[in-house]
């Protein structure tokens, strides 16, 4: 930049704009020259079109005569909570059903497990492909994820046969889920120690009706029940029959007190006649030897014995018999003394049970 000198001797600055279409040394258009680029192109379009298509053929010929084709079967494990938990004894402590929580992102672990493929391994031997010999190859064919669903877990085996690899896979579901019933306590090792517990308690059960039945044949409680039953039974009758003779007691001498304020030439009335025939045949139920009776009259029948039904065939309002007050009167007194000495008979009967009946209650 050119300095001018001032009067005092400094120099002063000079600015120099630059022109209004100033372009900076090394500035270049945007516009590119693309024919040169485009003639190459037409010249070598063989070179362009051939590569691509020589590639092409290439992996056609690799994929089809070179490279075997790799096949892949998938196999799915449900893993689901148990519908009910037994418990046969107290050595086998279970969790509840609505506390049991399953490990599901643990399945896919284990389904790589080195002692699973193991056994799997063993089992397939036959349908490995000629490069597969051993577990870290056949852990390459493999591979195990959780589904949509955690529970579901996918088993998939890679193999040029597929019908091997389907049997490869299904073998290994099968061992895994045996796996899992193992390591969760769900594994049928538990079915024989159930089996043993009911074969024991089968046995235990026998030897039990066994003891019974050897007890019984010994024992003579049953024999003592069915008579303490019986004397039980003849003691609460000769109980009730004693009560009903009171009663026929009773009524006979209310009877009796009515007819004695009466005349003892008069005929008994027709009330009379069917009280005392009423006492007859409560009598006849107590099993009480009656006395001797008078004749019947055409109008009337009582029973005689304790069995038969009674029947009263009335055919006039007079009486039913021709007794006077004074024969009615001297009947239940007989009446009266003949269901005293029953009532006594039966007494002293149940009295003599009482002892036979403690001593088979003891």
């Amino acid at each position: 930049m050119p300095e001018q000198e001032r009067p005092d001797g400094q120099q002063t600055p000079v600015v120099v704009l630059p022109p209004e279409y100033y372009m900076p040394v090394g500035y270049q258009e945007d516009e590119i020259d693309l024919h040169q680029y485009v003639n190459v192109l037409f010249r070598y379009w063989w070179l362009v079109i051939g590569t691509p298509l020589v590639a092409l053929l290439i992996t056609g010929v690799l994929a089809f005569f070179v490279m075997k084709p790799s096949y892949q079967a998938t196999a799915l494990v449900a893993v689901i909570k148990p519908r009910y938990i037994a418990q046969f004894s107290p050595n086998f402590q279970t969790v509840p059903l609505d506390q049991l929580q399953l490990p599901y992102k643990a399945y896919p672990t284990l389904a790589m497990s080195a002692d699973l493929l193991q056994r799997v391994y063993t089992q397939v031997t036959d349908k490995l492909p000629p490069g597969v010999k051993g577990v870290e190859e056949l852990r390459g064919m493999v591979s195990a994820k959780n589904g949509q669903d955690p529970s579901m877990i996918e088993l998939t085996v890679s193999g040029p046969d597929p019908r091997a690899a389907a049997d490869i896979a299904n073998i290994w579901a099968d061992e895994f889920a045996k796996t899992v019933q193992e390591v969760y306590g769900q594994g049928t090792s538990e079915v024989p120690a159930f089996e043993a517990q009911l074969k024991d308690a089968d046995a235990k059960r026998q030897a039990a009706e066994q003891a019974v039945v050897e007890f019984e044949a010994t024992n003579p409680a049953g024999i003592l029940e069915a008579q303490l039953a019986d004397k039980r039974a003849a003691f609460l009758s000769a109980m009730a029959n004693e009560r009903t003779i009171q009663g026929v007691i009773s009524d006979a001498a209310s009877l009796r007190s009515r007819l004695a304020k009466q005349s003892g030439s008069s005929k008994s009335d027709l009330v009379d006649d069917l009280s005392a025939l009423l006492l007859e045949v409560n009598a006849l139920n107590s099993s009480v030897s009656l006395p001797a009776q008078m004749d019947q009259t055409s109008g009337s029948t009582a029973p005689q014995q304790p069995s038969s039904p009674v029947q009263l065939q009335i055919q006039s309002g007079a009486a039913l018999s021709d007794k006077t007050v004074a024969e009615q009167i001297a009947y239940l007194d007989n009446l009266i003394v003949a269901l005293n000495e029953r009532a006594k008979e039966t007494s002293a009967q149940a009295a003599a049970m009482q002892p036979e009946l403690l001593a088979l209650q003891q």
